[in-house]
């Protein structure tokens, strides 16, 4: 017994996007009967369509109904056939689903491709840095310079106040130069401060929608679980192609079944399985290839997640 996972294409064109390639799976039982020949089937799935495969196949052709005598041979092929059938079905539709994938992507992530990562985290780690810095009244360039200086000052509750008429008088008329008590002081540092949080924020959002964010984010399980399904099927496979290679191998079996005929079939069941093991090779680096340029992505969303509110 055996359980093998495929995407279908739902094609429906009123479907949400997240049902248009739903999993589905397949379980098959099969034993074969050495002595009498007879191959009895028990195939689990949720519609017609593995039954409609199975007896449409061209692989099940003229030895699924043998001629009498010793039909051994032929119904022992026929199972072969038949387990070809159920795994091409595990294995035609990963090509058009990983495409599905990689368009998806391309629509999120287009200007992700060349972000500045780099840049961004230190911005943002520095954007943290200012707000985990301890608040004063007078903002800090003005404790900064209180803390430096030798003289003991501390300014009264008006001297703001004070500070802003001066500066006032003195812009009115430029032919007056008179200097100011407190120096030529930059605007209030909470003001500061809250661009900068504005502008890191805003640095992000400019990259990369958050809506965006959110999709890849989405993406990335999406992929991850696309890749332990078609490691399970290659699995599967993989378990089915050493078995009946080594079952070939038992010369007992073999010349009690018939010799040559079996050996042929065996054959040509280990030859395709091979080739299908071939396309999930090709399907894996196709998923590897995404995974990464996910990746970079799920940087940009754990820069923004890690963004103070």
């Amino acid at each position: 017994m055996f359980n093998v996972f495929a995407f279908e294409d739902n094609k429906d064109p009123g479907s949400q996007e997240k049902y248009r390639w739903p999993l589905r799976h397949v379980t098959a039982y099969h034993s074969f009967d050495v002595d009498t020949g007879a191959s009895l089937w028990l195939v689990i799935k949720g519609d017609e369509t593995m039954r409609e495969r199975i007896v449409a196949s061209p692989h099940h052709g003229e030895d699924a109904n043998p001629a009498p005598g010793d039909h051994r041979p032929a119904s022992f092929g026929a199972s072969l056939r038949t387990h070809i059938a159920i795994l091409e079905w595990c294995t035609e539709n990963w090509s058009s689903y990983i495409g599905y994938l990689e368009e998806r992507y391309h629509r999120y992530a287009t200007d992700v491709k060349h972000a500045p990562v780099g840049e961004l985290a230190a911005s943002m780690a520095n954007r943290a840095a200012v707000e985990r810095e301890p608040k004063s009244p007078f903002g800090p360039s003005l404790r900064r310079a209180t803390q430096n200086s030798h003289v003991s000052w501390a300014p009264s509750p008006g001297s703001n106040q004070i500070a802003r008429i001066l500066g006032g008088w003195r812009n009115t008329d430029p032919g007056l130069h008179h200097p100011s008590p407190i120096g030529n002081a930059p605007p209030p540092a909470e003001t500061a401060e809250e661009d900068n949080s504005q502008e890191g924020e805003d640095e992000v959002e400019d990259v990369f929608p958050f809506e965006d964010l959110q999709s890849i984010r989405g993406l990335s399980d999406e992929v991850a679980a696309a890749s332990t399904v078609l490691d399970q099927d290659k699995r599967i496979l993989g378990d089915l192609r050493r078995r009946y290679s080594t079952l070939v191998e038992n010369l007992d079996f073999v010349e009690g079944m018939g010799g040559r005929p079996i050996r042929a079939a065996t054959a040509e069941f280990l030859q395709q399985a091979e080739v299908l093991e071939g396309d999930l090779d090709a399907h894996r680096c196709r998923i590897t290839a995404l995974t990464g340029s996910l990746d970079k992505a799920e940087e940009m969303v754990r820069i923004a997640e890690a963004a103070p509110p």
